[in-house]
């Protein structure tokens, strides 16, 4: 099957056991998705630190870039996912389809305010004032 989405790509849970993915308003089955394990949330922790150098290393404007294609790819498939929201939880397609574009445009306007700064952006916290006493 493939229900996570680790380091680009979909793969299967590592776990044998599945979950039943249940239409409410009839009972019928929509999908019996994989199960993620210890090890698979290994995989995706080592695959978000290995990409996080290259993402901490990106321009406000690569990434406010690398934002836009996201929402646009969502937008694309809106209502496909407002579709799946529908079956799975019973909540009406319009309230749905609103909500993912509601999203996707927060992801635009999440990352549209830097996409001129140049340079790596801000620095963390902890380098703009000293830690409390104690630490973070």
């Amino acid at each position: 099957m493939g229900h996570q989405h680790i380091g680009g790509a979909r793969t299967p849970g590592s776990l044998v056991e599945t979950f039943s993915i249940i239409d409410p308003s009839d009972g019928h089955l929509i999908e019996a998705a994989d199960q993620a394990g210890p090890e698979d949330v290994d995989r995706a922790v080592a695959a978000a630190a290995a990409a996080f150098p290259d993402w901490a290393g990106a321009t406000p404007g690569d990434r406010s870039g690398a934002l836009n294609r996201l929402a646009a790819r969502l937008s694309d498939r809106a209502d496909e996912y407002a579709a799946l929201e529908t079956a799975q939880t019973g909540k009406p397609i319009k309230l749905q389809v609103n909500i993912h574009k509601e999203g996707d445009h927060a992801l635009v306007d999440f990352d549209g305010t830097d996409a001129e700064v140049p340079g790596p952006g801000m620095p963390p916290a902890q380098d703009l004032m000293p830690a409390p006493q104690g630490g973070y």
